[in-house]
């Protein structure tokens, strides 16, 4: 098979975190959230362990309440570190006010999807299982990229970083943990795909 490197070099050096200019009018086609799941596991996995799971949800109950927890442990940090940017010129202004933005609109877009690891982190500071989930969910939004889901000409662009990377397992663990209880809704709305 004849690969086009310009187009899998052009992807690779554009896919960037789009926040701001989210569509939150445009659905997601269930289909192509489970394609684009199926690329990215074919992502290299610490140890080749298969650990990884994921979760989509597209339950406004349930994306209120993971927007409501999202803000609680970083949302309102973006939110004022953005503040006291605005204006400055500072390099990190325009990503605080794109990672702001998303913390006041999170609820709002059509799915919210979750890579999650099947594991106990060891604390020993070694790569290993848990770094699995970042190439994963890289693979991931170049397969969503190459089918539509992002604009080619942003003109604002931000790099995730790696603490909203793992942010999705502490999503979902408070989502689940006790404290969560008042979230009730039958499995059926929140689905895990393993």
């Amino acid at each position: 098979m004849q690969i086009d490197v310009a187009s899998v070099d052009h992807a690779l050096m554009t896919t960037r975190a789009v926040r701001r200019r989210l569509d939150l009018e445009r659905p997601v086609d269930q289909e192509i959230l489970l394609e684009c799941i199926d690329i990215a596991e074919q992502a290299p996995s610490g140890g080749n362990q298969g650990s990884r799971r994921w979760i989509i949800v597209q339950d406004q109950e349930i994306k209120d309440r993971i927007a409501e927890i999202y803000m609680e442990s970083a949302g309102q940090w973006m939110i004022a570190s953005y503040e006291k940017l605005e204006g400055t010129g500072h390099p990190q202004e325009k990503v605080m006010a794109s990672a702001a933005h998303l913390a006041q609109h999170l609820s709002e877009v059509p799915a919210i999807v979750i890579p999650t690891i099947i594991g106990v982190h060891d604390g020993s500071g070694r790569p290993g299982l848990f770094d699995s989930v970042i190439q994963s969910t890289w693979s991931f939004c170049v397969a969503l990229r190459a089918r539509g889901r992002e604009e080619d000409d942003r003109d604002e662009r931000a790099e995730e970083d790696l603490a909203q990377q793992s942010l999705g397992q502490n999503l979902l663990e408070a989502v689940l943990r006790d404290e969560a209880r008042d979230l009730r809704v039958p499995d059926v709305r929140l689905r895990v795909f393993l």
